[in-house]
């Protein structure tokens, strides 16, 4: 696949208009159409902006799209087992966790299947992802209420990545990982911006948000 259809692809995948991937990556909707159909030429510095508005590595950009073969980075224990990706989902329906109060804006029981979204590309062989939705604004612009977000366990997380937290009593909340330690996770929101601290002990996982659709 040339760069310019890998980089359509996984604009399209991302669920990202033109319009909103140029803003992500500081320039207009007629640079991105140019570089989509070759017109313009890819150079590095373009290559990692537009993979870092994208969420992939430049080398996953160059190839997309991939298989998610990652291995998992556990909580209690970073020094992850080995991960070879299995056969592709039986079904093209992605489960969603979670059961969501809007209203209260809540989400809790995050073991639990709550519904179906179809499966992307991307994620056909990672046969426990999943979807959750966005259940407050704490997280607009990047998210907005009602979103539906997609979920790979096993992507290792990377500071400035997008993250669903579930805690040890099934709560569930949605943030921007920043760092950790042994004993405390530091998270942003974005709406109000807040800097939040939780203790490690308190966290039964942590998973990296790879994409979404928008409500």
């Amino acid at each position: 696949m040339m760069i310019n259809q890998s980089l359509q692809h996984a604009r399209i995948q991302k669920n990202l208009s033109l319009q909103e991937l140029a803003l992500r990556v500081g320039t207009n909707k007629s640079q991105i159409d140019k570089l989509e159909k070759g017109e313009r030429r890819l150079t590095v510095e373009w290559l990692v902006k537009l993979a870092d508005a994208l969420e992939l590595s430049p080398a996953m950009l160059l190839e997309f799209p991939l298989a998610e073969d990652a291995a998992p980075m556990h909580l209690a224990d970073p020094a992850h087992s080995d991960y070879a990706p299995g056969p592709a989902r039986s079904s093209n329906q992605l489960p969603i966790r979670g059961i969501y109060d809007f209203k209260q804006h809540i989400a809790s029981h995050m073991h639990s299947v709550s519904g179906s979204t179809p499966c992307p590309p991307g994620l056909y062989y990672v046969n426990d992802a999943y979807g959750v939705y966005m259940h407050n604004d704490s997280m607009y612009p990047r998210y907005q209420l009602g979103d539906i977000l997609y979920v790979n366990p096993h992507k290792p997380l990377s500071r400035g990545c997008y993250v669903v937290i579930c805690m040890q009593d099934n709560s569930g909340c949605i943030a921007r990982f920043e760092s950790r330690d042994q004993q405390i996770l530091v998270l942003t929101t974005l709406s109000p911006c807040r800097e939040q601290h939780l203790p490690i002990a308190e966290i039964k996982s942590i998973h990296r948000i790879v994409g979404c659709v928008e409500a």
